[in-house]
């Protein structure tokens, strides 16, 4: 896992086009992660870097399908009592119940740890990362994780729960991932992370 000189020029291209305060990009292809970063944190006066931890915003049905999976691996839980269409709520309910701890331990438990993603920290309410360690993430859903966090089968189940838009987005190939962090409150902050996205998951000419 490395930062891409290359990568971090095209990532502040896109990032001073759309006004926006910093972004963070990781590229999994295969066993091959590549980092980068531009921009200045909002209010700390800094450079934006790998090991920054970060809000995940929107994630939290993510991670939390993710746990319900493990349950489900381990034969805790069974898929047809977790359905996409439930509410973030609902299915933190039902993953506290069947993992027998509060969710902000469950996360620790069943994603931080057997991940390796030393520098993040789950709250009641919200996930925070480094985008190294959300690469970390990517990967184990991109079927690039070298180890059995999910069987294949669960993995497909949490597909479903594992994309979205916005300035926060995670996309997922055959064994790729691009993860993306657009921080601030520019509205072109959306706009920025999807170009990103958008040009990792083209084909190469």
């Amino acid at each position: 896992m490395g930062e891409d000189p290359k990568l971090t020029a095209q990532v502040e291209q896109v990032r001073a086009a759309n006004h926006v305060a910093a972004i963070g990009l990781a590229v999994v292809r295969g066993p091959i992660v590549t980092l980068a970063v531009a921009g200045t944190l909002p209010g700390a006066n800094k450079p934006l870097e790998s090991s920054d931890r970060l809000t995940l915003r929107g994630w939290n049905d993510a991670v939390t399908a993710s746990i319900a999976a493990r349950l489900v691996d381990r034969g805790v839980l069974g898929w047809d009592a977790v359905d996409p269409k439930l509410g973030t709520n609902d299915l933190v309910t039902i993953v506290e119940h069947a993992g027998g701890k509060p969710w902000p331990e469950l996360v620790h438990d069943e994603v931080f740890v057997p991940l390796g993603m030393a520098d993040c920290v789950a709250a009641p309410s919200s996930i925070s990362c480094s985008l190294a360690d959300w690469a970390r993430f990517a990967a184990a859903h991109a079927g690039s994780f070298a180890g059995n966090w999910l069987t294949p089968v669960s993995r497909d189940h949490v597909s479903q729960w594992v994309h979205g838009s916005g300035d926060t987005v995670l996309s997922l190939g055959k064994r790729s991932a691009v993860a993306v962090f657009a921080v601030g409150t520019a509205p072109g902050a959306a706009t920025a992370a999807k170009q990103i996205v958008d040009a990792q998951l083209a084909p190469a000419n």
